[in-house]
């Protein structure tokens, strides 16, 4: 297709060109700022943009093109700055300039980071940041509660019960719940979801979510705090498909900040890639790049090592943003196929905003997380993997 449009768009401006010049119509095409003609080309531009932002024309030309233009004339952030919008703990602490593009001094709601709340508990070392237990706060205007274990659910036993089958969630701001209140949160919502149907057992989805965590930190995290004494069943790890470039991001934070790196695999990579503080973190990342698969197999394989040894069956879960772009699942194919290989059963949810308006699975306009409507779609298709490929031992992978 993009070659189809591709040929039509040289043709048709070839042609435009020969009649510009055959017939002179520069002086129509582009004419004197102090013409009236300036004026009719000015107004008519002003008149289609007006058109645009009228509903039934908006849908109407989305629908005959099958192009998703909700959002068109909207300002967006660039891929760099959605990122550091997800991953806001770099914005600060890292990273001085904050968001890059001008457009970002736009996106403010999205700009709120948790570090800077009272229920950030900064800790020295790789992880830097944790939640402080026994915290009730207003998070992006919503109601963000920690519970005395130090993550955003009610207070668990730390034992599950004998017919208590358990689940623990990793990962980042997506799975903390950023922008939704405690109720809304997917663990939430799919905790009552599986209660609610009529079997013996009791389901319990523990939220250990927190923002700005990656992979490395979400790993150092379950080893740290010896995640393993709540006796889950299940892990969910939920990953947006970008842990290649996130983890070399990692390190570049521990490399320029001292910070003691918590496994002999990065030593490595550091001492290999030859990295010198004197050099630009592009260069840095640039040189670190070689590295990053095998940086992130051993990664996984120790999380797998973990799980192993606990007893707990691991899934690797792709949660993608709204926007996601074609090199973004390219890179998630790759890390996608790494946790296979290292043991993780997969649930890929690329595909899961077929169908949906994908402005309404995000917060808002200025924040692209996700929204209530797209952490309840969310717990509906790991309720459905959950029936048919765990409690029936299913073993293939969507």
């Amino acid at each position: 297709n993009i070659l189809k449009y591709g040929l039509v768009i040289w043709v048709v401006g070839g042609v435009l060109i020969c009649l510009r010049e055959r017939f002179k119509l520069a002086s129509f095409f582009n004419p004197d700022p102090t013409t009236s003609m300036a004026s009719v080309w000015s107004l008519s531009m002003l008149g289609i943009l007006a058109l645009l932002r009228i509903g039934p024309v908006h849908q109407g030309i989305g629908k005959a093109l099958n192009i998703e233009m909700n959002g068109l004339l909207t300002p967006k952030l660039s891929a760099t700055d959605e990122e550091l919008q997800i991953d806001g703990y770099y914005t600060e602490l890292l990273y001085e300039n904050n968001l890059s593009s001008p457009l970002a001094s736009m996106q403010t709601p999205g700009k709120v980071q948790f570090q800077d709340t009272e229920g950030a508990r900064i800790i020295p070392g790789f992880r830097n940041l944790a939640m402080q237990p026994n915290t009730t706060l207003t998070f992006k205007g919503q109601q963000f509660t920690i519970n005395k274990w130090g993550f955003r659910d009610k207070n668990y036993a730390l034992d599950p019960g004998p017919s208590t089958i358990r689940s623990m969630f990793l990962g980042g701001s997506f799975v903390a719940g950023s922008g939704v209140s405690d109720n809304d949160v997917v663990d939430v919502l799919l905790e009552a979801k599986m209660n609610s149907s009529q079997t013996d057992e009791t389901f319990e989805f523990m939220n250990l979510g927190c923002p700005h965590y990656d992979l490395l930190e979400c790993v150092l995290q379950f080893n740290e705090d010896h995640l393993e004494k709540f006796r889950p069943k299940y892990l969910f790890y939920f990953s947006h498909g970008k842990d290649l470039i996130r983890n070399n991001k990692d390190i570049l934070k521990a490399f320029k900040q001292d910070f003691n790196l918590p496994y002999d695999f990065l030593n490595v990579a550091i001492q290999e890639s030859g990295i010198k503080k004197s050099m630009s973190d592009q260069e840095i990342l640039d040189r670190l790049k070689p590295f990053g698969e095998g940086i992130l197999e051993a990664t996984y394989t120790e999380l797998m090592t973990q799980c192993r040894n606990n007893d707990i069956t691991p899934i690797w879960v792709y949660w993608p943003t709204v926007d996601t772009r074609r090199s973004q699942i390219e890179a998630k194919n790759i890390v996608r196929g790494i946790a296979e290989r290292t043991g993780f059963k997969i649930l890929d949810l690329e595909h899961i905003y077929d169908g949906y308006n994908k402005m309404d699975m995000k917060i808002s306009d200025e924040d692209i997380h996700p929204s209530i409507l797209n952490h309840q779609l969310v717990a509906d298709t790991l309720y459905q993997f959950i029936n048919s490929e765990l409690l029936n031992g299913n073993s293939e992978s969507q």
